[in-house]
């Protein structure tokens, strides 16, 4: 992922890809045993899309009560592509931005997985007392760990990408009269 990121010119794609991911991995940590969104985790829903993703537009139970969760998760994905783009794309660094924030949330999620994995690898042995396999248990807890990691990566690089401002900095001149 980040060999592509450094390759590619413009990585707005796969940003709006990221923000996708997002949206359908809160609805569905959000399902309970039938599958469906009930009136109180659509509630959840918008109140965490409103805080973690949304800067001008705000999102309501109006908006989505009546959609299906399919619906309800398009809606809320072209909502938030909305706002970001209103933002972003009279940016002219915005290739460079989207692709530095990348990279250092990779860097740091990776960073912190290679600790966890560290951990992991010091504590595994003590598997072999409990009766279960600690190689087997290492490659099931590692998958889980490196998921983990990689759901982290979007979720904050959403969160990251559609809270931020992005600002020019200006240099002042002064002239002597």
């Amino acid at each position: 992922r980040r060999n592509m990121i450094l390759d590619q010119e413009s990585i707005h794609e796969n940003v709006l890809e990221v923000f996708k991911n997002s949206i359908t991995n809160l609805i569905e940590s959000h399902y309970t045993t039938n599958d469906k969104l009930t009136e109180e985790d659509k509630e959840e829903v918008i109140e965490y899309v409103n805080t973690n993703y949304l800067k001008n537009n705000k999102l309501s139970l109006k908006d989505i009560k009546d959609k299906k969760d399919s619906e309800i998760r398009d809606y809320i994905y072209e909502l938030i592509v909305k706002d970001y783009e209103d933002k972003m794309l009279e940016t002219p660094v915005m290739n460079e931005f989207e692709k530095a924030i990348s990279l250092r949330i990779i860097d740091s999620n990776w960073v912190e997985h290679m600790n966890a994995m560290e951990h992991l690898k010091e504590g595994i042995g003590l598997r072999g007392y409990g009766q279960t396999n600690p190689i087997q248990s290492y490659t099931m807890e590692g998958f889980e760990l490196f998921d983990k990691m990689l759901m982290n990566i979007e979720e904050t690089t959403s969160q990251f990408l559609l809270k931020a401002e992005v600002r020019q900095n200006t240099e002042r001149v002064q002239t002597i009269k």
